[in-house]
């Protein structure tokens, strides 16, 4: 959302070419530490190419991040394998710190700062319960709906699928993942050897299936980034229906960005999830 939400410059400095993004909002320092934070997080995986990060400041009027300036182009098909294979790699990292160093191992779901998904922040409360972390998400975006909105409709179908949401995790057991949290393939592109490069990160500790729900909303990625990633992370039972409910936070997060172009998706999803 760079562009919609902040501005980008490119500079030369004596540690090479870098990448500034500025904001004028009221939080943009709350959004940008997020990114920041994100990014470190990624990066200290070693897993998959992030900018590297540098540093957040601000003065009385706006916030700028800081990073690595890197010369990226769109992700070719061979890429998209590899990223695939990655993004399920960094996944699982956490999961299997449990076992090979769990001194390191996150057992919670949540992040240690807030993070913001486009300029909207999350809650990133530590919580040892992924259906109650995630219920809270969507709630506080249907919070943001009802002070904007007043959609009585909404509101009523929301009350009854929220009640559905415990059925869609049965059987399954969900660790905490690191995901990137806005992994659409906008967030993602390629350097001029073939590396893949993900940016624009909203971390927190979550499902892992959570990052495949935007990524099926718009497109972008290849048959060949979801056939790699499940080669490593295989499909549980339910997974269409959860797929479904990791994108309807998306549908509200936009619907509260760009408004009622967003409403009859996040019913329809709405619906699906209630009457399934």
């Amino acid at each position: 959302l760079c562009g919609f939400i902040s501005q980008g410059s490119v500079f030369d400095s004596n540690i090479g070419k870098l990448f500034v993004k500025k904001n004028e909002k009221v939080k943009g320092s709350v959004m940008f530490n997020g990114e920041l934070e994100s990014i470190k997080a990624i990066e200290k995986t070693g897993i998959v190419r992030v900018p590297r990060p540098i540093k957040v400041l601000e003065d009385l009027t706006q916030a700028y991040i800081v990073m690595e300036f890197l010369e990226m182009k769109s992700m070719y098909s061979a890429q998209f394998a590899k990223f695939g294979t990655q993004l399920a790699k960094l996944h699982l990292h956490n999961i299997e710190l449990e076992k090979t160093d769990p001194s390191k191992y996150v057992s919670k779901f949540g992040f240690h700062c807030q993070t913001c998904c486009g300029i909207l922040p999350q809650k990133n409360e530590w919580n040892p319960d992924w259906i109650s972390f995630y219920t809270s998400k969507l709630q506080e975006q249907m919070d943001r709906i009802k002070v904007e909105q007043d959609d009585e409709e909404v509101e009523e179908l929301w009350l009854k699928c929220k009640d559905k949401i415990p059925n869609l995790f049965a059987g399954i057991t969900i660790k905490p993942s690191l995901i990137h949290g806005d992994m659409w393939s906008g967030n993602a592109k390629q350097l001029d050897d073939g590396t893949p490069v993900m940016y624009d990160a909203a971390c927190f500790y979550g499902h892992h299936e959570y990052d495949l729900g935007i990524a099926g909303m718009f497109g972008g990625f290849s048959m060949s980034f979801y056939d790699s990633y499940h080669e490593i992370i295989p499909k549980e039972p339910g997974f269409e229906k959860r797929h479904s409910l990791y994108q309807l936070f998306h549908y509200l997060n936009h619907w509260n960005h760009f408004g009622d172009g967003y409403r009859h998706g996040s019913i329809s999803l709405m619906e699906k999830l209630y009457k399934d």
